[in-house]
């Protein structure tokens, strides 16, 4: 990969797995959270749906945005944040941005960890960039970054083996025998590279004696 992006900026590296699912039935879709070493490299903006009372507290813990002017933006369809946090009792108001958040994919739940008792713990953990939400589309694609082209081989592939692990350490109850169909790896501007059998991780998935 280093020889194939010459770039000036330094690029995320994204791994786009194939994956033997069909999303029409429950039992077979993916969302789920998982943990990379090294994180992803990139800034991840917080906010916290809360009271106005709150905004303060939770500013404090980390937060980049929380209360009204959270609640506004979110009216106004202005979406300046990446992960969406918010306690089990505020989830009856937040149902209302449920139009605008749903297809941005920020409505907060319980399998993507997001809605959460302890948001202290919470915004450190996502602020770290080290959690990454997981879901595949309706044609059984999961895409997530593994981390920035400079964090070289060694932290990449550590990264690489965790999003791996995690995503089988996941897997639906309902998944077909063979877990992965393909996997993908490139950079920002740069093509992918299928990762070959060969190259593939041990990774020991449920279910399966082998992988």
């Amino acid at each position: 990969m280093n020889k194939r992006a010459p770039l000036k900026f330094d690029p995320t590296m994204e791994c786009m797995m194939k994956m033997n699912l069909d999303a029409k039935f429950p039992d077979q879709q993916i969302r789920c959270n998982i943990e990379l070493p090294h994180g992803t490299g990139k800034r991840i903006r917080v906010a916290v749906y809360c009271s106005p009372d709150e905004e303060e507290e939770v500013l404090a813990f980390g937060a980049d945005l929380a209360g009204k002017t959270l609640q506004d933006q979110i009216a106004a369809e202005k979406i300046e944040f990446d992960v969406l946090l918010a306690r089990p009792q505020s989830m009856p108001a937040l149902a209302k941005l449920g139009k605008i958040l749903g297809p941005r994919r920020l409505m907060p739940s319980p399998k993507s960890g997001t809605v959460v008792s302890d948001i202290k713990t919470a915004v450190e953990t996502f602020k770290s960039g080290k959690t990454v939400e997981l879901r595949n589309s309706r044609h059984g694609l999961v895409a997530l970054p593994v981390g920035k082209l400079s964090y070289g081989k060694e932290k990449l592939v550590e990264n690489f083996r965790a999003a791996l692990q995690g995503l089988a350490d996941k897997k639906p109850a309902g998944a077909k025998q063979n877990f992965w169909k393909a996997v993908y790896l490139g950079s920002t501007m740069s093509p992918s590279c299928r990762i070959q059998g060969s190259e593939f991780p041990k990774i020991k998935v449920k279910n399966e004696d082998d992988d």
